[in-house]
């Protein structure tokens, strides 16, 4: 048995999202190398802990076999079923609303180091530092044409303003401002993606994909009752 860490899935955790993971597409080809639980603990392990998959901790399965399942359930849409298996449980316990589609967005941008250079990265004079700029979209948006045109190329319409600001103000204070300053603050926690250790755009989205999982997936483990 190996040491558990604070990353590792709770068993109610594991109920929660064990029929996704655990279904294999066919019998065809080698079997897995390790249980399922085990490669998502490694995944978790490492988006919350930060550094490269050669520095894994060995008493989880080879780094290698991690980074390939790592790539296939990205790939082939399993974790964005898991996503999905995770939205309407967390909405029924946490939301006033019986709605589960966000009614508002907000958008904001921030700077990630590179570690290893890659895709996209570039020295930044304000932060001292070579990386590039993550911009997020949390569930009122600022809208403006260039940005309309950026999310209509990936197929995202934005509608609705931005408040008016009054005479003379350059700034005012939205009051749900903070919600995106606190994703940022979670983002920061899972040092995977607080800097990238990726070489392509692609390698670090996915990354972010897996530490927001592994976030939604800890607000679960203060219960027992299997859902």
């Amino acid at each position: 048995m190996r040491k558990k860490y604070p990353s590792d899935t709770t068993d109610y955790q594991w109920r929660l999202v064990r029929s996704i993971f655990n279904k294999q597409k066919g019998s065809v080809g080698r079997p897995p190398e390790a249980p399922a639980r085990e490669m998502l603990d490694a995944i978790l392990y490492l988006m919350r802990h930060g550094g490269t998959w050669r520095s894994l901790p060995g008493d989880f399965p080879p780094w290698q076999s991690v980074y390939t399942q790592r790539t296939r359930w990205s790939e082939d849409g399993t974790l964005e079923r898991a996503m999905k298996q995770l939205e309407p449980k967390r909405h029924r316990r946490g939301s006033r609303s019986k709605r589960y589609a966000p009614t508002l967005g907000i958008i904001d941008v921030t700077f990630t180091e590179s570690a290893y250079g890659g895709e996209g990265s570039a020295p930044s004079g304000y932060k001292r530092a070579t990386g590039f700029f993550v911009h997020t979209l949390i569930d009122k948006a600022y809208r403006g044409a260039g940005l309309v045109a950026e999310m209509a190329d990936i197929g995202v319409e934005l509608n609705g303003d931005s408040p008016p600001l009054p005479d003379g103000t350059i700034f005012v204070p939205m009051p749900v401002r903070w919600r995106i300053e606190r994703f940022f603050s979670w983002f920061a926690k899972w040092r995977r993606i607080a800097k990238n250790w990726c070489y392509t755009h692609l390698g670090f989205a996915w990354d972010v994909r897996w530490s927001m999982f592994g976030l939604t997936l800890k607000r679960y483990k203060d219960f027992e009752n299997p859902i």
